[in-house]
């Protein structure tokens, strides 16, 4: 707000507007923004700053929803988590972020995440742009300001530069692009004597597991590596579909031992539920481990927004980035991940 007040700098802001747990958080951003515009009316400042928000009835009239066994019906979120920055006068982007993490105190003070920073690489920022206006056209609603449509430009993957996967993105009429199609393949590729790391945060996709699986008994000299958030420990609650309980076990009636599952142990990180009448573990409490972050051979990686669930693929808006050592620069990018 100070920078569109001082600067002149044109914002496009798009939340999430599905999500009942951010409604609050939310409000008070769209609150300050309508009061900042009215300040600067007052004062004869121009301040060109949109929001807008995804919200509920745009998931539902696209399809993205899920009726539970009790008859319940719920909704995807926009989970996204990315910027694009434009110079003064030019009308392509030049510079980017995107990554694990929001922009909140949670993910700043208390959770492990991440963010890649894209300096000067149009070719990444457009990817990121056609992405923003496809969401922006075709999902959102306007709340503050003139609610202006976004300019479309397909935008093409660059050889060299990071690739970036979206299931918003439309594959034909009917369908939408899969990141878990593409995350098999990758699992896939894991050589004979190769590698699998993996740092997720939720692990509740049976295909993705039984992939890792596959690839572990076709593999034996392969080394699969799971660190997985605390939360995953406990499988007592079906509903959950927490994976990796079942996965350990799997791989013991297998006799893999190239499988090696561990977890981001959360201190102080349990509470009393009253109601429930047994331990809980709070989220605000401790370290979430919240990467979604998947590097094979230590050549390829995949990472961003996308955890590991029906949800994400299903429900929600996700994206995920790819980066190959091969290409100037990655190696550095997977270096950096492999030491966290």
């Amino acid at each position: 707000i100070d920078a569109a007040m001082n600067k002149g700098i044109k914002f496009k802001l798009l939340l999430d507007g599905a999500a009942p747990w951010s409604a609050s958080s939310r409000d008070r951003i769209v609150e300050k923004v309508k009061k900042a515009r009215t300040r600067a009316w007052e004062n004869n400042i121009d301040f060109d700053f949109q929001v807008a928000i995804v919200t509920a009835e745009a998931m539902k009239r696209n399809g993205r929803t899920s009726v539970l066994d009790d008859g319940k019906l719920i909704w995807g979120t926009m989970h996204e988590k990315f910027g694009i920055f434009y110079k003064p006068g030019n009308p392509v982007p030049h510079s980017s972020f995107n990554g694990s993490a929001n922009i909140s105190p949670n993910s700043s003070e208390i959770y492990a995440e991440n963010r890649v920073f894209f300096d000067d690489q149009p070719a990444v920022a457009r990817q990121l742009q056609e992405q923003f206006a496809r969401l922006w056209n075709e999902y959102s609603t306007g709340v503050v300001g003139p609610w202006i449509p976004e300019r479309h430009i397909v935008a093409a993957h660059v050889p060299g530069y990071a690739r970036l996967i979206f299931n918003a993105e439309p594959v034909d009429e009917l369908t939408l692009t899969r990141i878990d199609s593409e995350l098999i393949n990758m699992i896939g590729r894991v050589e004979p004597e190769g590698s699998l790391d993996l740092a997720m945060f939720s692990l509740t996709r049976p295909d993705l597991v039984d992939q890792i699986i596959r690839m572990a008994q076709l593999r034996p000299d392969a080394k699969f590596r799971l660190l997985l958030d605390h939360s995953q420990l406990d499988d007592s609650d079906p509903k959950a579909m927490r994976q990796a309980p079942g996965l350990e076990a799997r791989a013991r009636e297998l006799g893999l031992d190239n499988i090696e599952v561990r977890y981001r142990f959360r201190h102080n990180a349990y509470s009393y539920n009253k109601r429930e009448n047994k331990p809980d573990l709070l989220s605000y409490l401790s370290l979430f481990w919240h990467h979604k972050t998947l590097t094979v051979n230590d050549k390829e990686m995949a990472l961003g927004s996308y955890n590991w669930s029906y949800s994400a693929e299903f429900l929600n808006f996700e994206n995920m980035m790819i980066f190959n050592a091969a290409f100037k620069d990655h190696d550095k990018v997977i270096a950096s991940f492999k030491r966290e």
